[in-house]
């Protein structure tokens, strides 16, 4: 596989004046490749129209009420609506704002959706196809975009990373990556590896065939090596970097990490049963002296599906020991090396 990649540093951009969904850099790739009858392939990990909506008056952002987690902007056939991506609770766009009871909101960030209205304004004769969750609901969905993709007629796909694995056709030649950053400012220790792999396997699905393939990053963080590995393809470079993360910060596999998840119907109940279970956890290590440590904080959304949620994180060598020597509620949720702490 033969490929070019060019990063593209969106702080450059910012500098400009301008900072539009797709960069001129990206556009002129996206038009040469156009014009050689070839196909191009972008990534935006954002579902929606926006990323949230804003009360201009009191700044707040509309929360889902079973969640408080900000709800995203959607639209379809030219109506907006918002919809909770962690619940699914979808509601019609507010007259007022609940906590001030102002009548102005501004969306603000940019989501899938957005960006496809960018493309097909800045491209029009392009037969443009959207791949996410929101347009493979249908029971032949599946059906429908295997068979637009291999007729020939698509000249521009846009998806989420449910695109990034097995989009395997001969004429991509283009990959874009509109906001690579997105995944770095999730608070989770896996972060930087998730977005190395998405980048690593969307990247892999240009030049396929022998043709050279070019792959467009705009980022924020250039200098990240998760952005910068991934577009050198330097997959030892980046092991090398995030083992030595691993091990100064005592992550797997250089310490036993465990994820206790404890669940209540208020928040005041779910802070208590996660605090005796790390009382529980401290007078285990006690008597089994070994050197471990147990955090207690509540979950990255406090309240999902009008459930509280709190964490207890076992860290250390001898977490293992200490969970089997320690009596667990039957209600408590353990995950043994989790692949996210969220």
């Amino acid at each position: 596989m033969s490929l070019k990649t060019f990063l593209v540093d969106l702080r450059i951009e910012a500098q400009k004046g301008k900072l539009p969904i797709v960069t001129d850099f990206l556009a002129h790739s996206l038009e040469q490749t156009l014009a050689k009858g070839e196909m191009s392939l972008l990534l935006l990990n954002r579902r929606g129209h926006a990323r949230t909506l804003l009360c201009t008056a009191c700044g707040m952002a509309h929360q889902c009420a079973r969640c408080v987690v900000s709800m995203t902007v959607h639209k379809k056939r030219d109506q907006y609506s918002l919809l909770c991506h962690y619940c699914g609770k979808e509601e019609d766009i507010p007259q007022a704002c609940v906590s001030c009871k102002a009548e102005q909101f501004k969306s603000t960030g940019f989501g899938i959706q957005q960006a496809e209205e960018e493309l097909r304004h800045r491209f029009p004769t392009a037969k443009i196809l959207r791949i996410d969750a929101d347009t493979t609901k249908g029971k032949h969905a599946f059906t429908d975009l295997h068979k637009e993709l291999h007729d020939g007629s698509v000249d521009i796909i846009i998806g989420t990373q449910m695109l990034a694995k097995g989009m395997d056709n001969p004429r991509i030649t283009l990959v874009g990556v509109l906001d690579a950053d997105i995944g770095l400012s999730i608070p989770d220790f896996r972060a930087e590896e998730r977005t190395f792999q998405l980048l690593m396997q969307v990247l892999g699905r240009a030049g396929r065939t022998g043709v050279e393939g070019r792959v467009v990053i705009q980022t924020w963080m250039p200098e990240s090596p998760s952005i910068s590995c991934a577009a050198t393809q330097d997959m030892e470079g980046f092991y090398a970097y995030l083992l030595e993360q691993r091990k100064t910060y005592a992550y797997p596999p250089f310490a036993d990490l465990i994820k206790c998840t404890v669940l209540a119907k208020t928040e005041s109940d779910a802070a208590m049963h996660a605090e005796n279970l790390q009382k529980s956890f401290m007078e285990t290590r006690g008597t089994l002296g070994h050197d471990v440590e147990a955090f207690v904080a509540p979950a990255y959304i406090p309240r999902q599906h009008g459930v509280f949620v709190y964490h207890v994180l076992l860290k250390g060598k001898g977490a293992r020991s200490v969970l089997e020597s320690t009596k667990i509620p039957t209600s408590v949720r353990v995950d043994v090396e989790p692949l996210q702490l969220l």
